[in-house]
């Protein structure tokens, strides 16, 4: 099961990284986190 959190984000999504695993749930949320803090959002 994968859970995604796009709440906010507008529908032009473009995706520049393609895996064929998804990282594990914690792996994913400080990404996530990282990114955010980088564009200031």
């Amino acid at each position: 099961m994968v859970e995604y959190v796009l709440n906010g984000m507008d529908e032009n999504l473009f995706v520049s990284t393609y895996m064929l695993q998804l990282p594990d749930k914690k792996q994913l949320e400080e990404f996530l986190v990282k990114e955010m803090k980088e564009l200031g959002i």
